[in-house]
């Protein structure tokens, strides 16, 4: 009997997927998930995985490792061989923790960088983008523009690779939290995606990418002695991340499923609630990681500068 490649088992399942009828008429809130809509977009998440996986590889291997090494090179004379990456990212290369710290530094913010991009270009001409009301405004039948639609492929894609990429990465001290974090995400992309609520779900979306990339480019100055740099960027993280995830997203988005995620007849619109209740466990993460950042602004102040990002163990 032929033993069957991943490449074969992966396409086998994609095309047995995509040949099953589910529904001629979307069963959701979605009017727009037909189940040939249903099955693209599957077929575009596992593609997109795959596609994720390969560029941060590639990135990795060829790009970031190189760039760590030339930032951070390890002290001469020493024995230390560092943690290797294997086919985690890096082949059989040897990298010290410091430059493994870097490297996915690197990673995540040319990822958030791009994903806070698309974002804005997704919503930036959209008139309901900071319109509460209008968020909800002749649901089911809102008009689903393919960048929305993509946007939320794009994260759920992201989302789904990032747990994986847990079993590589150097775990913080919040790994649970983390987690916990992720999975509350998938489910609100789902319920966005499935029960029409697109709208409101592009926004949240954008409101938990715009900080962080200042996270990550301020570990990267920290990382190689920029302190003053450093600093600046920490305190402008600490900025956007209290104002959009501690301020406006209860005010604006979680006030806005609540009050105006309503029928014209005062019923609710569905999954609301369900939302809600996600929407408040993540807003409890929030809270948890605010703490975290306000303690570190005031050891910086104490010691007139950041002293590193208190989930990392250190070296």
């Amino acid at each position: 009997m032929t033993k069957l490649s991943f490449s074969d088992n992966f396409y086998f399942v994609v095309d047995e997927f995509r040949r099953y009828e589910w529904f001629s008429e979307s069963p959701f809130q979605n009017v727009h998930l037909t189940s040939h809509r249903l099955k693209e977009d599957f077929t575009w998440v596992m593609y997109a995985i795959v596609a994720i996986a390969f560029a941060h590889f590639v990135a990795e291997r060829f790009i970031f490792q190189p760039l760590a090494q030339y930032s951070l090179p390890a002290p001469k004379g020493s024995s230390i061989k560092g943690d290797k990456l294997s086919l985690k990212s890096t082949g059989s290369d040897n990298i010290t923790p410091a430059q493994r710290k870097f490297n996915t530094a690197c990673y995540k913010f040319v990822l958030y960088s791009s994903m806070s991009a698309y974002g804005f270009y997704a919503l930036y001409d959209q008139p309901w983008a900071l319109n509460g009301k209008a968020l909800f405004e002749n649901h089911p039948n809102q008009e689903f523009p393919d960048k929305l639609r993509i946007y939320h492929l794009i994260e759920m894609s992201h989302y789904i690779y990032a747990m994986a990429a847990f079993v590589w990465e150097p775990r913080l001290k919040d790994f649970y939290q983390m987690v916990f974090h992720h999975i509350v995400t998938m489910t609100l992309i789902t319920f966005s995606y499935t029960a029409g609520l697109y709208r409101v779900g592009a926004v949240i979306l954008l409101l938990h990418d715009v900080s962080d990339p200042l996270m990550e480019i301020a570990k990267l100055f920290f990382y190689t002695k920029h302190e003053k740099l450093s600093n600046a960027f920490f305190f402008l993280f600490a900025t956007v991340f209290i104002y959009t995830r501690d301020y406006f997203f209860p005010t604006f988005a979680i006030y806005s499923v609540w009050h105006y995620g309503r029928n014209d007849d005062g019923s609710r619109v569905p999954y609301t609630m369900e939302c809600l209740v996600f929407l408040s466990l993540l807003q409890t993460i929030h809270v948890f990681w605010s703490y975290l950042i306000v303690n570190m602004v005031v050891e910086a102040v104490a010691h007139n500068g950041v002293q590193g990002d208190t989930r990392d163990d250190k070296d």
